[in-house]
């Protein structure tokens, strides 16, 4: 069973928390934040985007996300927070894009690399998930929710490896099967061959 399920939420950018309960999928919940901020500049701007996204209203954050990123584009909250979203509405190239656009301009965020690890690990890649949720680790060690994280990660890489391995072995197992019975079937027809032979010799005797 995969452990993934298991993992906390992340998206730090955005003030989400959450935890498994059973064997649902992690549920999130929202800070809330009050009124919406006023627009202007990209802060205000990355701030509105927060706001709608906690109302749910993503397409519109994305805007307000653009409009924040035009005036710029290396605003760290704003691409961290692009990613965030665009990961749950499951946009993942666009999501890991934002993430390390985001780690170019702050290479030390470990809500970044956090939210980048378990984007990775979203898409299967563990191993790739492991080595970010390790720098988020190294940038903030008593971050629970990265040390859950990590936790998460590093079994899912283990099943993952262990998966690999026993379908390595597979096709071995096969070519040694095979390789047992070429040898008999060697046997039997060199056995035979010598009878033929004989019985011909017999014959040629009688005559």
């Amino acid at each position: 069973m995969s452990t993934f399920r298991h993992c906390v939420l992340p998206l730090a950018a955005l003030l989400l928390v959450g935890c498994a309960t059973g064997p649902s999928a992690p549920t999130p919940q929202r800070q809330a934040i009050g009124a919406a901020p006023a627009a202007g500049n990209a802060e205000s701007y990355y701030r509105l985007g927060r706001y709608l996204h906690g109302q749910g209203r993503g397409t519109a954050a994305l805007a307000a996300y653009a409009q924040a990123l035009e005036m710029d584009r290396r605003h760290v909250g704003t691409l961290n927070a692009v990613g965030a979203l665009r990961s749950e509405r499951g946009e993942a190239d666009l999501a890991e894009k934002a993430f390390r656009a985001a780690l170019e301009q702050d290479p030390a965020s470990s809500a970044t690399h956090n939210n980048l690890g378990y984007h990775l690990l979203r898409q299967g890649r563990a191993a790739e998930a492991v080595a970010e949720l390790q720098a988020a680790q190294r940038l903030a060690p008593l971050d629970g929710t990265v040390l859950q994280n990590l936790a998460c990660a590093r079994a899912e890489a283990r099943q993952q490896e262990a998966a690999a391995t026993a379908l390595g072995a597979a096709p071995a197992m096969e070519i040694h099967e095979v390789a047992a019975t070429v040898p008999t079937e060697i046997h039997e027809v060199a056995a035979t061959a010598p009878v033929e032979i004989h019985e011909v010799a017999a014959a040629a005797a009688v005559q």
